[in-house]
């Protein structure tokens, strides 16, 4: 994933990765008990919390960014994007939509890796792929595309491990595990021998709770960015 998003800066994409991954060695280790990075500080015990971090990183500087920012452009005016249009997208860019979809898949059939990798990955895919890359971000249908489909794709391959092996890939699953449970259900091999039904159930829920949500939804909720 660093070397797709940082194609343009490898050597940046790899030290931000450096950075990353000795942020989360600082506190005590797990096996042995050691402290890793803590300087005597009983708040680094527990290591770097995720929240402070984020907050610091993102919210602090985005503020930072408004207080420079002189000129303050318009927002555009953003047109309804009716369900016909969209779905012309969805037939134009139907080789990203698939290879998105497997990208999904996999991840998610990955314990713990979750959506939002597949989210990265999957626009990743779509402006490696894109004949205008240098209009990522301006309202590219690929740019919804990709993501999208790979955030989606992911609950059902994170229902391979929880099924087969009783391990959730994702919190969906997680709480699909546990209600299983509460019925008396564990999930594994047995569950296709013993119950075939119930699986074959959550399957066929998931597709057609993909219809119901494509029918139900808001028209004037999607819109394009231009």
């Amino acid at each position: 994933m660093v070397v797709g998003m940082s194609s343009d800066n490898l050597i940046k994409g790899f030290i931000s990765m450096a950075l990353g991954l000795l942020i989360t060695v600082v506190g005590l280790d797990s096996m042995t008990g050691w402290q890793r990075f803590t300087f005597g500080r009983v708040e680094l015990f527990s290591g770097i919390q995720q929240l402070p971090v984020l907050i610091g990183i993102f919210a602090i500087t985005e503020v930072f960014w408004s207080f420079t920012e002189v000129d303050h452009k318009p927002v555009p005016q953003q047109k309804n994007l009716k369900i016909g249009s969209a779905l012309k997208d969805i037939f134009r860019h139907w080789k990203l939509l698939l290879q998105t979809s497997v990208i999904g898949t996999f991840l998610g059939a990955l314990p713990g890796v979750g959506a939002t990798t597949a989210a990265i990955m999957g626009y990743d895919a779509a402006r490696r792929t894109s004949k205008t890359p240098e209009k990522m971000g301006q309202g590219l249908p690929e740019g919804v595309i990709g993501p999208e489909c790979a955030n989606n794709a992911v609950t059902g391959g994170a229902l391979i491990p929880m099924l087969s092996l009783g391990i959730p890939g994702d919190p969906v699953t997680a709480i699909l595990l546990g209600a299983l449970m509460i019925q008396g259900l564990q999930p594994g091999p047995e569950l296709f021998i013993k119950s075939p039904n119930v699986v074959t159930g959550i399957y066929i829920s998931i597709i057609l709770s993909y219809i119901v949500i494509l029918a139900i939804r808001n028209p004037t909720s999607v819109t394009n960015p231009g």
